[in-house]
């Protein structure tokens, strides 16, 4: 499904008088968005958080029907969270890393994305996992290589407590 990219610009106001390249935190709301949350916040105002959700729930349940459809996939694998920062924790603590698993990053990785694997797995035994982090240097050995463009974060077999 192609995106129309004038409806996009003309529904979201913030682009009208300037370029917002910072759109990884929080990018200009469209109109529909602002609409849509305003009504919610009148909503609580009225009856009350708990009450608003209950009045959403039918909504928030279409959000995952209508993005599994626009990712060709099952409802079931769609998460919906508050932020890309929880999304990465939620995945990353689903995996039980052991000692010697590497994890691949690239080198402009998000700070939160790339300190994680270094300070805490799932494995229960709390404080840092011991990880050592390694990050390559942003150089390509030769045309067509990967090498030298990815962070490396090895988990060694010591943990502090």
């Amino acid at each position: 499904m192609p995106i129309d990219v004038q409806r996009a610009r003309t529904q979201t106001p913030g682009v009208a008088h300037r370029i917002h390249l910072n759109n990884c935190g929080a990018s200009p709301m469209p109109a529909p968005v602002i609409e849509a949350v305003s009504a919610h916040l009148k909503l609580e105002a009225e009856i009350g958080g708990y009450e608003a959700a209950e009045v959403a729930v039918e909504q928030v349940e279409h959000t995952y029907d209508a993005v599994a459809r626009l990712l060709n996939c099952s409802r079931e694998e769609i998460a919906l969270v508050e932020n890309a920062t929880n999304g990465w924790c939620m995945a990353f603590y689903a995996f039980d890393f052991q000692p010697g698993d590497r994890i691949l990053t690239a080198v402009s990785e998000y700070a939160t994305n790339y300190r994680l694997p270094a300070t805490g797995t799932k494995n229960g035994r709390g404080g840092r996992s011991g990880a050592q982090r390694r990050a390559r240097p942003a150089r390509r050995e030769r045309a067509g290589s990967d090498a030298g463009r990815a962070g490396e974060v090895d988990f060694a077999g010591t943990h502090s407590h």
